[in-house]
């Protein structure tokens, strides 16, 4: 069976190693994955697995974690991006936000975090910034899909920036401190 009641968009999977869930058994980590639940009322929704991957366990009881406003089905944001914040000791998940027409605002990526997995915060977004080489012209906008990564500058450990990069791929390089 699937995981969502109507169609299910794409999202992410991670491991939790600290076990903030409370759902580990044994040895074997739990996997949690976020995804889009299209279905009425439904937003960015989440499922675990105890068994290496094998089936996964809807929340029901929490889901959805995240209904942005503005949709006829729910949500307006899809394709959750889930993952382990070190530095804040926190779960953050981006999601691709859609433009809402009738308040004006443009496409943007949204920004979520929890410490447990359960209970879930706005904590901001971003809209896509313009390039020196694009200022004039028509302004890009995010696309779905967000991927968000940390990785070193030219190798280097100690010099890391955030990448957030779309399914277009555009993307933008800076800093994230768990919240903005």
């Amino acid at each position: 069976p699937g995981l969502a009641s109507a169609r299910c968009f794409s999202g992410s999977a991670a491991v939790d190693h600290n076990n903030t869930l409370g759902l580990q058994k044994g040895d074997q980590k739990t996997i949690v994955a976020s995804f889009t639940n299209t279905g009425p009322g439904h937003g960015d929704s989440l499922a675990y697995s105890t068994d290496g991957g094998f089936r996964f366990n809807v929340m029901d009881d929490i889901n959805p974690i995240i209904v942005l406003p503005g949709s006829k089905r729910g949500s307006n944001g899809r394709d959750p991006k889930i993952f382990w914040h070190e530095e804040s000791q926190k779960w953050c998940i981006v999601t691709y936000q859609m433009a809402i027409k009738e308040k004006g605002k443009p496409e943007c990526m949204a920004f979520n975090s929890s410490k447990d997995l359960r209970k879930w915060k706005f904590e901001s977004n971003t809209i896509l910034q313009a390039t020196d080489s694009q200022k004039g012209k028509k302004q890009k906008q995010w696309h779905e899909c967000p991927e968000f990564v940390h990785l070193p500058v030219d190798g280097d450990k100690n010099n890391k920036k955030w990448l957030l990069l779309d399914a277009s791929p555009i993307y933008q390089i800076g800093s994230f401190d768990g919240h903005k």
